[in-house]
């Protein structure tokens, strides 16, 4: 039952990832968390995600800016550690606790059509490299503030999704690499992963060609609304378990 529940959320999170370049982690990672261990959860959702950005990355490869990548990529070489340094040392229920709050935060923040535009560009990128790469390594959220901050800039979608995708692609490369150096490559992690891969790749697919026929406005939001309940439902869940007697 539970892998069930796990394969649709990986269903859902590939397409949403497909249509519109970002939100694998925001739908999969709640779901994930309630069933799994974050020790656990985190690095199968950074190898689904790397693998999902990888593919994306290769069909939006004409619309790629280095100069907006490689300023994130060297803050989140800085971030990224420090993040997987939380994720072994914070107990289980309290990372899925943080999880779930800024899950619930980000996505009401995107409903609500926040928008604050940084005229420095070049200055700022590395500082949201650094947050970005801290929640891709403790919890696997490294999109939020990449998505926000490009968002704010008003970037054109198909520089906003090439860019994000690419992104993410050397980020999870940089991931896999930390979580294997640390020994959290296990075999239940691989296992995991290679059992949803067919079904990411499927349902990526599906949603990359779905992307010209939908309305991305009425789906981006939709996602948003089911991810701020799943991170609310996460907060609610893990909590009781702290405070029960």
């Amino acid at each position: 039952m539970i892998n069930a529940v796990l394969a649709v959320a990986v269903l859902a999170a590939g397409f949403v990832q497909g249509a519109t370049g970002f939100g694998f982690s925001i739908v999969a990672v709640p779901v994930f968390m309630l069933f799994l261990p974050p020790i656990t959860a985190v690095p199968v959702m950074s190898m689904l995600s790397f693998v999902n950005a990888v593919y994306m990355v290769i069909q939006c490869r004409a619309h790629l800016k280095p100069r907006l990548v490689l300023p994130l990529i060297a803050g989140a070489m800085i971030g990224q550690p420090i993040g997987i340094y939380f994720l072994t040392r914070l107990e289980g229920p309290w990372m899925k606790i943080f999880v779930g709050a800024f899950m619930t935060m980000f996505a009401l923040v995107l409903l609500a059509g926040w928008r604050r535009p940084i005229r420095n560009q070049r200055i700022a990128l590395p500082f949201v490299g650094i947050l970005s790469g801290f929640l891709g390594g403790s919890s696997s959220l490294s999109g939020p503030p990449v998505v926000l901050f490009l968002a704010s800039q008003d970037t054109p979608k198909d520089t906003f999704r090439a860019n994000l995708v690419g992104y993410f692609s050397l980020l999870g490369l940089m991931a896999q690499t930390q979580f294997a150096f640390h020994g959290m490559t296990t075999r239940t992690v691989l296992g995991y992963s290679a059992a949803f891969m067919p079904l990411l790749m499927v349902s990526t697919v599906a949603g990359h060609r779905a992307s010209g026929r939908i309305d991305e406005r009425l789906f981006n939001r939709l996602s948003m609304s089911c991810a701020a309940v799943m991170g609310a439902i996460l907060v609610v869940v893990n909590l009781a378990e702290v405070l029960s007697p």
